[in-house]
């Protein structure tokens, strides 16, 4: 019983430890970086901006191949044990294919 409640009070006092650090980061935001509601959404001037190297490119794919090998296996790992293995095999394959096409598709560019 007493381990319990040493464990409870541990829990709480790292709750509000928790919501006292986060009051504090909204508390040195300025109005003016604060998201005002209703407010339409501003995409970053970077995302339009065009690859315009093949090296680039290479990037961006790459970056998109990494992020969707982690989304596979982040969806592979709620599977069932006996599927759980090929999941992972299938993704890891398919980023090396994604990355072999992308690394193809920089080889055809004139440079």
């Amino acid at each position: 019983m007493k381990k319990s409640i040493t464990y409870f009070c541990q829990t709480m006092m790292s709750v509000a430890a928790s919501v006292v650090l986060m009051n504090a980061s909204w508390a040195q935001t300025s109005p003016d970086e604060m998201p005002q509601a209703g407010a339409p959404v501003i995409d970053p001037p970077r995302w339009f901006q065009e690859d315009t190297t093949p090296q680039a490119r290479f990037l961006t794919l790459k970056k998109e191949a990494g992020a969707v090998l982690q989304e596979s296996q982040f969806a592979c790992k709620k599977l069932d044990r006996t599927m759980r293995a090929s999941c992972l095999q299938d993704a890891q394959a398919m980023y090396r294919h994604d990355i072999a096409r992308a690394k193809s598709m920089m080889q055809e560019t004139p440079q």
